[in-house]
């Protein structure tokens, strides 16, 4: 009788918390991860205080059982709230895709911060409404929770920073350097969550915008285009001295040559080079010319 009351403590507790984490539940929906976030700590008190009260037991086997159980859980959510802290699936590039989980680590910690808060100060008061914690399992308790919400707010913090375009060198130094003071770094998460939600709102619009015209090949030139760099460069394999933009014009439907010309030359001997490689070009298309994107000296 016993083995079966704990099986549907199990299920009851198995099934409310996928709910949540897939968003099934309204408060899935929008705060289900911070929710997660915020009970994850106390997950082994709260399954063990559930199978002794409800079951009627005293701390003991299914107590230890319920516990270790419930570790294993929360080890298992902790490290997948810290490698994709968001739900579904989205649209954008492996950068934004860790910089939006980033700003999601932060809210959460934000959240989580100010429920363990609120849940000290009811819960100490009344002295935990007379459950059978002792000082060692509150202690443990508190550890574990400032463990998860340091562990998540350093995770989300170190996305950012590495991640976000918009914060330059300075930008970074300044943050980094005003995190460890107390109160001016709620304002700088703060602000760290704000320049990160910007900036996975314009990627993801962007991507949409690029999922649009994928069909369209706008790019699809009429006569190839041939990129000419400027001077003291070359066109290497693993170096693009065009960085994304020959990637965007291919994925667009352009075609793409390089000039390949020496990158510390005069003009003339450039112009000759130059001259070679667009008639290569036009023996190996069969076009009568080539478009020219140059920079600089090119």
């Amino acid at each position: 009788m016993v083995f079966i009351k704990f099986l549907c403590l199990a299920a009851v507790i198995t099934v409310l918390t996928v709910l949540v984490c897939t968003e099934k539940l309204p408060v899935g929906k929008r705060f289900g991860a911070a929710l997660e976030a915020a009970l994850l700590p106390h997950f082994v008190l709260i399954c063990s205080v559930l199978v002794t009260r409800i079951m009627g037991l005293e701390f003991g086997f299914w107590a230890v059982v319920s516990a270790a159980a419930a570790g294993i859980y929360m080890l298992g959510r902790f490290i997948h709230l810290s490698v994709k802290p968001y739900k579904g699936k989205l649209r954008v590039k492996a950068r934004v895709k860790a910089l939006y989980g980033g700003k999601v680590l932060i809210g959460c910690s934000a959240f989580s911060a100010v429920f363990q808060i609120v849940f000290y100060a009811v819960m100490i008061p009344n002295g935990f409404f007379g459950l059978f914690l002792s000082k060692g399992v509150l202690i443990a308790d508190s550890i574990c929770t400032v463990l998860v919400f340091a562990a998540f707010a350093l995770n989300g913090i170190i996305r950012v920073l590495t991640c976000c375009y918009r914060l330059n060198i300075i930008k970074r130094i300044i943050v980094f350097m005003l995190l460890p003071f107390p109160v001016v770094n709620i304002f700088v998460l703060a602000y760290m969550y704000r320049i990160a939600d910007e900036e996975y709102a314009y990627e993801d619009t962007k991507a949409g915008c690029d999922e649009q015209r994928a069909e369209s090949q706008i790019c699809a030139t009429k006569y190839p285009i041939l990129l000419v760099h400027g001077i003291g460069f070359r066109d290497r394999r693993y170096f693009n001295y065009w960085g994304r933009i020959p990637k965007e014009l291919i994925r667009n439907g352009a075609e793409i040559y390089y000039g390949m010309q020496e990158g510390c030359i005069t003009v003339e001997t450039a112009g000759e080079q130059i001259k070679k490689r667009i008639l290569e070009i036009e023996n190996e298309t069969g076009c009568e010319k080539v478009n020219i994107i140059a920079h600089s000296k090119g």
